[in-house]
């Protein structure tokens, strides 16, 4: 694992997951994620536990706390971010935290969910 092109800690984290057998590993990192995948492992990322809170009744909506995460840097693509939204049945703002970003990528690791 350690010539993957994962860092330490995401290293440590899925050693961590096999060792304890993990249901899921905490992660948004798209390389880390595949990863993860290709050896069994389930990754939850950010906009993962915002539907699961949402959906468990514990958030009323995600577009609040999903808006702080792109403000702070969570990349989420314009497109993924409407469809998350419109799957939720919550309104889309067309000028949202990112309209400055595009959906295209802008080399960052960071995968949506």
């Amino acid at each position: 694992m350690a010539d993957s092109g994962l860092h330490a800690g995401e290293r440590e984290a899925i050693s961590l997951a096999l060792e304890r057998r993990a249901s899921y590993v905490l992660c948004d990192d798209r390389d880390a994620r595949l990863w993860m995948e290709a050896i069994g492992l389930e990754p939850l990322g950010c906009i993962g536990i915002l539907l699961r809170a949402k959906r468990l009744g514990i958030l009323p909506a995600i577009k609040p706390p999903l808006d702080d995460l792109r403000t702070v840097g969570l990349y989420v693509g314009d497109r993924l971010y409407q469809q998350i939204l419109a799957r939720e049945g919550e309104p889309v703002d067309r000028a949202s935290p990112s309209a400055r970003q595009s959906d295209e990528t802008d080399g960052s690791r960071t995968s949506p969910a």
